[in-house]
């Protein structure tokens, strides 16, 4: 989400002249004072690199020589934090409040809200290279960053609750009055394109724009993984150098700007890459199948069954003797 194209400009020059009698040659091919130079010829290629990030197999790899076979799991500790955080945030508000699907919705965007600068820190574990500090030592204490991840933080938040609420709502409306195998089947067909609509419309861009302002804030004394404009075009020193209101204004053209700034180019090559995570999760979920399904001839389901009878008849054993304790 952060990785910008990168290319090479190579510039070539050739000094062209004309003799006496008005022939065009190259310039040094010519040894006569007098002969007078009337035009440069420059030639200008640009050489543009394929991203590392165009391939799923180069990705890894390029983890693996930042941080070795542990590198896929960067951030996994600010990770599980953050969503163990953002759940214990999200059922205070509603055991305090009301547990009504609005009142959830709000305390789910209010959660996202609080916790932006540790949502922060797991995206800056993420796209940095390694660093000798503990990721718990690395969130940011500067109130300017932190008014600046409010607007993105609520819109993402925002776009998660869409993209599931209303693929529900379009299967309630589809099978509403009709409860027979078609219209579930037609339900089923208009959730799942609503969500894959929603996903990439609404969705993808709230996530890209989160990660890219997120990522401009890391401290200048660290480098990211892939190459990444931190300026997003100018608009990231503007939004966070005023107070009050002025900052609130500043703010939103951050956000504007860290959504164009990733270019149409970049949101295929995302969209791209999200398919071929999905393809290579039915293939693990495909090779599964296929691996149960050996199990069942390769023991046969009566011994399958008596060993879950054996094991279920287990746990009741132990159950029994906690109970007796």
């Amino acid at each position: 989400m952060i990785e910008q194209p990168q290319s090479t400009v190579v510039e070539r020059t050739t000094r062209i002249v004309s003799d006496a009698d008005g022939d065009v040659k190259d310039a040094d091919a010519f040894l006569d004072k007098e002969e007078q130079e009337h035009l440069i010829d420059e030639e200008v290629m640009v050489i543009k690199h394929d991203p590392i990030t165009s391939s799923l197999r180069k990705t890894i790899r390029h983890l693996h020589s930042v941080g070795g076979f542990t590198a896929r799991w960067r951030g996994l500790g600010a990770a599980m934090t953050y969503g163990v955080a953002h759940a214990i945030l999200v059922n205070a508000f509603c055991t305090i409040f009301n547990p009504l699907p609005l009142v959830q919705a709000i305390a789910y965007v209010l959660s996202s809200m609080i916790l932006a600068k540790l949502h922060m820190t797991w995206t800056h574990v993420m796209v940095s290279k390694p660093s000798a500090k503990p990721w718990f030592k690395r969130m940011s204490g500067d109130k300017q960053v932190g008014k600046a991840l409010l607007l993105p933080s609520a819109v993402y938040a925002i776009a998660q609750i869409l993209t599931f609420a209303l693929p529900m709502l379009a299967f309630a409306v589809f099978t509403s009055g009709d409860s027979s195998s078609d219209c579930q089947v037609l339900g089923a067909i208009g959730s799942a394109v609503t969500m894959l609509a929603l996903s990439v419309l609404i969705l993808l861009p709230a996530s890209v724009t989160l990660t890219r302002i997120e990522a401009s804030f890391l401290p200048e004394d660290e480098d990211t993984i892939v190459p990444f404009d931190r300026t997003l075009n100018g608009a990231k020193s503007s939004a966070v150098s005023l107070d009050g209101e002025q900052t609130s204004v500043r703010a939103k053209s951050l956000f504007i700007e860290a959504w164009r700034s990733f270019d149409m180019s970049s949101r295929l090559r995302l969209i791209k890459f999200y398919v071929k995570m999905v393809g290579v999760q039915f293939m693990i979920v495909l090779v599964g199948v296929h691996v149960i399904m050996a199990e069942f001839w390769f023991l046969g389901i009566e011994r399958l069954t008596i060993l879950a009878q054996a094991g279920s008849a287990q746990m009741r054993l132990a159950a029994m003797g906690v109970e007796q304790d």
